[in-house]
Order: C-alpha cells, then sequence, then structure tokens
C-alpha cells in the first residue's frame, strides 16, 4: 500500500509540473504551417503555368494569371498584357516545336514590407526547342521571377542570355567559315 501510495504521489508531482502551452509558440507554428500552405499553393500555380508553356496550351493563362497581368522579357522595352503575351506566345509556336522546360529549382517567398512587399514563386530552369526554319535545337537557362496576387500570378519577369540565343542559332564563327569554304 505504501508503495501505491508513493506512486501515486510521484505521478501527482509529474503531472503537476508539467508545463502549459505557449500560446505565443502555438500560434508561431501556427502561421508556419499557414506560410508553407501558402508557398506551396503558389509553386502549384507556377507549375500550371509552365505545364502550360509545354503543351502550347496558352489560352489556360487567363485563369492563372491576374486580369491586370503583365510580362516582362529579358529586352528593356519588352512589356506586354496577357493578351499580347498569348499572342506572342501563340506566334513562337509557329516557328518552334517541342517546348521543354526542366525545373532546376524553385523557391516561393513572402516579403513583409517595403516597396517589393507581396509574395514571390522564384524558378531556374532550362527551357529547350527547335526551330522550324533555323532546323536548330536551342536550350537556354532562364531565371523567372513571378509575383502572386491572391493565388494567381499578377506579373512575371524572365531573365535569360539574349547572346546565347543568338549564338545557338546562328552557329559558331568556325561552323560558318567551314560552310562558306564548301
Amino acid at each position: 500500500m505504501k508503495k501505491l501510495f508513493a506512486f501515486a504521489l510521484i505521478a501527482g508531482l509529474l503531472i503537476s509540473c508539467t508545463s502549459t502551452p505557449d500560446p505565443a509558440a502555438a500560434e508561431a507554428e501556427k502561421a508556419k504551417v499557414e506560410a508553407k500552405a501558402k508557398a506551396d499553393e503558389h509553386v502549384a500555380v507556377v507549375e500550371k503555368y509552365l505545364s502550360a508553356f509545354e503543351t502550347g496550351d496558352f489560352e489556360s493563362w487567363r485563369g492563372i494569371c491576374t486580369e491586370d497581368f503583365l510580362t516582362y522579357g529579358p529586352q528593356y522595352d519588352g512589356e506586354g498584357t496577357l493578351d499580347e503575351y498569348i499572342g506572342s506566345m501563340n506566334s513562337f509556336e509557329e516557328v518552334s516545336d517541342s517546348l521543354k522546360s526542366r525545373t532546376i529549382a524553385i523557391l516561393a517567398h513572402s516579403v513583409d514590407e517595403g516597396d517589393m512587399h507581396g509574395d514571390y514563386v522564384f524558378w531556374w530552369g532550362i527551357n529547350s526547342m527547335y526551330f522550324i526554319e533555323a532546323e536548330k535545337h536551342v536550350k537556354l537557362m532562364i531565371h523567372t521571377v513571378f509575383k502572386m496576387k491572391e493565388g494567381k500570378i499578377e506579373w512575371e519577369t524572365d531573365y535569360w542570355d539574349t547572346g546565347d540565343l543568338k549564338s545557338q542559332l546562328s552557329g559558331d564563327k568556325e561552323s560558318k567559315k567551314k560552310a562558306e569554304k564548301e
């Protein structure tokens, strides 16, 4: 009986010494889980966008992008609306074939304050395509920044080396010299 009493006393002391949950820690954990879910949703939207690029389903971008969507190309004056971008991509598809995107890395990030306040997805990858008229297969390293708004893409900007594209399409000087001699 003494052992049972001692066991009950020790158990009671252990239970009374158990710490109560910290509300601030619980709130921080909840915010972390919500931020991860939001980031995952944004990445999924960008992956749908990239999938539509590969299949040439540019019209589906209308459900993925905001109505006031803007695109900024690698050229300084490369700004365009969603309608202009879809038109450009449809024209691009007429001169190229076998569009592929391979993701190297994708990262969602939120900026809480300042001029760049908002949610972003950063994508690094390799786009490849075959240019029909030039009969050349081209691969480009691309970095794209997507600005998200209410679960859609508000704007995107691409960074890639236009000189690399030109070089791949025109060929190197050695190949040109060799072709001229033949």
